[in-house]
């Protein structure tokens, strides 16, 4: 038995509404249900969205970082060739100058006087 019966009170009993507008038409209910699913489903795409944005907020993030990294290392390396190039380009140079260095100096004596020469300027 319910604990109001036993203190003797009366049971609540659910009032019958004697207006019959204030009951919900099944139109009404109908539309009701409705905007309320049209609600749901708003409230979904918006938690859908904040997720979506979230994620590409952290992918964007990490591929920032990468991408940065990878510029950085990037432009080490090339500055490192480019420094490996005009080392080895000097090498180069210093090389062939010493050769034909050496060439001039062996051919020296062989090479006829240019005053001996025949003057072509004629």
């Amino acid at each position: 038995m319910c604990a109001r019966i036993k203190a003797g009170k009366q049971p609540i009993e659910p009032k019958e509404s004697s207006d019959p507008s204030a009951a919900p038409t099944a139109a009404e209910s109908a539309e009701a249900g409705k905007e309320r699913q049209a609600a749901d489903q708003a409230a979904a795409a918006a938690v859908a969205k904040q997720a979506l944005a979230a994620a590409i907020t952290e992918y964007v993030a990490d591929r920032q970082a990468d991408t940065a990294q990878e510029d950085r290392w990037r432009t080490t390396m090339q500055r490192r060739m480019d420094q490996g190039f005009r080392e080895l380009r000097k090498e180069i140079d210093e090389k062939l100058d010493k050769l034909q260095e050496q060439l001039v100096e062996k051919l020296k004596p062989n090479m006829i006087p240019s005053e001996a020469l025949p003057d072509d300027s004629k």
